[in-house]
């Protein structure tokens, strides 16, 4: 879920509500005291995974809109300032857009940095 939320749906400029729901409670989750890892290397590239996905999430939040389609809830990045004939409007969402590419590349080699870590630290 999270390679297709993060290297297509956001790309692509949308997302569905309940793949950004499921980060935001992975976040939150991790955050927890019970949920630390004791390898600092472990624990230290876990939160800057979840810094970076939290910064996503804080993305989406301020900046996309729902829309109901086949009675699920889709998110979008500013439809308003994509579709205005209004040239500054639609620049304001190419700058959107160019944050959001930023925070999903970013989230997702700082994931995937995570993973490398767990998987070198298990190795016996």
């Amino acid at each position: 879920m999270l390679k297709v939320l993060l290297n297509h749906d956001l790309y692509n400029r949308w997302c569905w509500l309940e793949n950004i729901k499921a980060v935001s409670y992975y976040c939150a989750d991790s955050r927890l005291e019970e949920n630390q890892f004791l390898d600092a290397q472990v624990r230290r590239s876990a939160r800057q995974a979840v810094d970076a996905l939290s910064k996503v999430d804080h993305f989406i939040a301020e900046h996309f809109h729902i829309h109901t389609i086949n009675d699920k809830e889709m998110m979008q990045l500013h439809p308003y300032l994509r579709d205005s004939e209004d040239e500054e409007r639609r620049t304001r969402y190419e700058q959107y857009a160019g944050e959001l590419d930023a925070l999903a590349a970013g989230a997702w080699t700082a994931y995937r940095l995570y993973r490398a870590t767990v998987r070198d630290r298990l190795k016996v």
